[in-house]
């Protein structure tokens, strides 16, 4: 998937949300991507896409792969959570 593809990413840490734990130097980064071409695949393929790239940025990263449908539908508990966190790339 190349990264022009995207049309968004969101960080949903470092801000502790109530009732959510502290951040501390061993948190993870909760990331959610929204790309289209997720779409038609499963849950495992989008995975193994993410999974190669965490992999390159060597970072405790907790990620999920939505199409823009998944995400607008917003029906995931991920979604929702994700809706109040940081936006660090938009297309």
């Amino acid at each position: 998937m190349a990264a022009s593809s995207c049309s968004a990413s969101r960080r949903t840490g470092p801000e502790p949300r109530p009732g959510a734990g502290t951040q501390r130097e061993d948190s993870d980064i909760d990331l959610v991507v929204i790309a289209d071409d997720f779409s038609g695949m499963d849950y495992w393929q989008r995975i193994g896409l993410l999974s190669d790239a965490i992999y390159e940025v060597f970072k405790p990263i907790e990620a999920v792969a939505m199409t823009r449908a998944e995400w607008e539908k917003g029906e995931s508990f991920i979604a929702e959570i994700a809706r109040n966190g940081e936006v660090v790339f938009a297309a």
